[in-house]
């Protein structure tokens, strides 16, 4: 079993389309990077009109997304390039809605809701996603579950 301790932010750095993607991240990460599954927990993507979050790795495995994180930290891929425009706020609003639950289901505080960036030399999760909104749609969301 894995002691979650953090929840990863990401963004793929690619546009996202209302075609799902999950399954090209997962045969990427599989094919050309020789790993087992996808290196994600969960993927936020455009899923025709509306987003949803996808499973990616399970939960029971260690994750592949952070050397140094993946046996604490829950990755969390949005699909997107951050570093070109924002995250769409109804995507912020699906992923938010999730990770709260993941954060109430592991007891991860709110403050542990990190960006890839945080660990790695990296813009990830893209230089226009501000994690403390992010932390605060989380936060309102885990407070109207209890």
């Amino acid at each position: 079993m894995v002691n979650w301790s953090h929840v990863l932010i990401h963004h793929s750095a690619t546009p996202d389309t209302p075609m799902v993607e999950t399954h090209g991240y997962r045969k990427y990460h599989t094919e050309a990077r020789g790993w087992r599954d996808l290196g994600y927990a969960y993927v936020v993507e455009l899923a025709g009109h509306d987003y949803a979050m996808l499973a990616g790795r399970p939960l029971s495995w260690p994750g592949a997304h952070c050397r140094g994180m993946n046996t604490q930290s829950i990755g969390i891929c949005l699909a997107g390039d951050f570093s070109v425009v924002p995250p769409p706020i109804a995507q912020q609003r699906c992923a938010a809605r999730h990770v709260a639950a993941l954060c109430d289901l592991f007891n991860i505080p709110t403050e542990n809701i990190q960006g890839h960036r945080d660990y790695r030399a990296t813009e990830c999760p893209g230089r226009m996603f501000n994690l403390e909104p992010f932390r605060q749609m989380v936060e309102g969301y885990r407070r109207a579950a209890t």
